[in-house]
Order: structure tokens, then sequence, then C-alpha cells
């Protein structure tokens, strides 16, 4: 059975980069019949760029006829856009790409080889760099995925393991989701890294996690006056996405061992026995859990170290580090969520807020667009 994807197209301000990005996904994939619709959403940009904007759809409409343009009436964010795309799908499969973004020759044959004999619930792949000669550069994900896929091309990552794709690299543009599946989590409004936030949700649920050695995703490091990813509210989104998702980890985590000691609480000696067993396999998964978000956020800082400002970079790293080893290997939901009398309580939380906003003073430089 031929697999079908709808890709949604995140654009603000930026229509200069918009054709090229459209192309890229009808002639990077044509003769597949891969994709179906491309649903362009328009974050409210000025007048110039959205008139832009409806003469580039239009001409791209000649040669792919599924194609639409939705607005906003203002300017919402990534998430708003994204979730809103979602609802003109309807394509077995969705992608995203952000309109300064580019897909490389030939990602689509890969990508439907790869969804039709394996029927992934997401599938993850390689990004790379491109610049403005049309070269390609490294991503910093490139030596882990090669250690991970040991030469081979694709990985099924389910049980524990399915939280490597959180380690590696928890963004968006290069993942490949059953429409099903991300209609039941959507985009966080309002913050930054929401493609973290998402995919940290998922890993929890889905097991049918797939990953391919192949790069089907391109970063446009072309210089450009405008990127509708870049927001003013970096600090706070840190602390937030770190804060809001060791709470549903844990929570997530409390709740199956509750209802795991219940159980053999109530069970014979036998039974017993192997809730036990299972009690132990799911604290290792929570620790490897826990693990892949320290690895995640480690990466979220590293993305801000190099995109924000900084006067004192190696004072910053150090502090950054102190932090997450002092973070809890194994939080209770109790701990994050309500154990206001123990002072220790959120004390990494406090040395990370000191951190991003007062520790050092370079880090409130301008986020350059």
């Amino acid at each position: 059975m031929n697999v079908s994807m709808d890709v949604v197209v995140t654009t603000h301000n930026d229509a200069e980069f918009l054709r090229e990005a459209l192309l890229s996904i009808i002639y990077g994939s044509k003769g597949t019949n891969l994709v179906q619709s491309i649903v362009v959403v328009d974050d409210a940009s000025r007048s110039s760029e959205a008139e832009m904007a409806d003469r580039i759809v239009d001409e791209i409409r000649l040669i792919h006829s599924d194609i639409i343009l939705i607005r906003n009436s203002g300017n919402c964010g990534l998430s708003h856009s994204r979730n809103r795309g979602l609802r003109f799908c309807s394509a077995e499969y969705v992608t995203f790409l952000d309109a300064d973004d580019l897909k490389p020759a030939g990602w689509g044959a890969m990508v439907k080889d790869i969804l039709e004999a394996e029927k992934p619930d997401y599938l993850f792949t390689a990004s790379a760099l491109i610049d403005d000669q049309q070269n390609f550069l490294p991503f910093y994900d490139e030596d882990r995925f090669s250690r991970l896929f040991k030469g081979k091309s694709i990985q099924a990552f389910g049980s524990n393991t399915r939280f490597i794709p959180l380690i590696l690299e928890p963004q968006i543009g290069n993942k490949y989701f059953k429409l099903e599946f991300i209609n039941k989590y959507l985009f966080p409004i309002g913050r930054k890294f929401e493609d973290l936030y998402l995919i940290a949700r998922m890993t929890l649920d889905l097991d049918n996690v797939l990953g391919a050695n192949v790069i089907t995703h391109l970063y446009n490091v072309t210089e450009r006056s405008s990127r509708v990813t870049m927001m003013p509210k970096l600090k706070g989104d840190i602390i937030g996405n770190l804060a809001g998702l060791s709470a549903i980890y844990a929570h997530h985590f409390d709740s199956k061992a509750d209802k795991l000691r219940l159980e053999r609480n109530q069970a014979g000696s036998l039974s017993a026995k192997n809730l036990d067993r299972q009690l132990r396999v799911l604290d290792l998964e929570r620790q490897l859990a826990f693990a892949a978000l320290k690895c995640a956020f480690a990466r979220m800082l590293d993305w801000s170290i190099n995109t924000i400002g900084i006067s004192d970079v190696e004072a910053f790293a150090d502090r950054a580090a102190r932090v997450l080893q002092s973070m809890p290997t194994n939080p209770s939901v109790a701990k994050l969520l309500g154990d206001v009398g123990d002072p220790t309580t959120f004390k990494w939380y406090d040395d990370l807020v000191n951190i991003l906003i007062n520790g050092d003073r370079g880090y409130l430089g301008q986020v350059y667009a």
C-alpha cells in the first residue's frame, strides 16, 4: 500500500526563502507520489512579505496543485502555526519544514521506502547544514548517528531505547510522524524548544520508533534578516521546558510504579515475583528516560551558547555542568510538584534560574535574528 505524507511549512517574514523550500519538497520527492498536500502557514508576516508568499504559492500550485496558504491574524509563534497546519492534513504521515530550511535531493524516495516497509509511529533521520555555495557542512549529530547505527542504515528503537531520539536530536525538521499520533499531543503553545517538548512526550508512549542514518533535512545557514524560530523568551523557556518535562516524566513513571505495586500486593507469590521484575525494569527505564532529558537539556544549553551573546562561555559552561550534575537522576513527582517542605526540592531548578538569568550578564545579550 502506498504511503502518503503532508508537509506543513511555517513562514514569518522570510518569504525570500519560501520558494526554494517548497521546490526542495516537491523536486526532492519527485516521482514518488509521496507528498500529498503542502500546507503553508504564514504567521502574520508584514504586508510586503505576505504578498510575496501569496505569489510564490500561486506559482508553486502550477507544479503541485495540492498546496494551500493559511494566514494567522496575529503573530502566534511556531507551535500555534504548526498545530493549525495539522488541521488541514489528512495523509497517513506528516512532516514539518521552516521556510528558511530545505529538503535534500532524493529525500522522498528514501523516506517513502522506509515508511512503506516498516510503518513506524515516527521516523527520525539525520540533518545537515547547507551554506550559500550549496556546500554540505557537518551537523552536531553526525558522529553520534554513525556510532549508533554501526554501519547499518535503519535501526528500530522500542522499549527503553525509544529515548535515544531525544538524546540524539530533539528537533522536528528531520522527523516523520503518523498523523493519528501527533494529533494526540500537538505542540505546546508559548514555549521555545517546542519540538523537544513534543518529542519527549511522545517517547513516553510510543514503542514503534525507527531511525534511519540518512540525511533528509537541511538547515539553511544563509545570512537572513528574519527567522521564524528565533524568539527572545529563550531563558524562561529553557527553564520551563526542563521543569515541565521533568514533572511529566516523573508523573508517568510514578503512576506506572504505583499501579504495579498495587497489583503486586494483591497477587500470589509467582505473580508477585514477575511484578517485582517489572518494577526493577521500570526503574531502569526511568533512569534512562531522565538521562535522555539531561542530554537533551545539554543540547539546549549548547544551542543557547552558540545563539545568544555570552560574555564568558567557559564560565557559563562550567555553571551549566554543575546544574546538570545536581539534577536528580530519579526524581519523584512529589519532589517535583509539591514537596515544598523540603528546601532542596527545587535546588537544581533555582540554580538553573541563577545561571540563565543572573549568572552571566552577557547572557542577556541580544538574540540575533
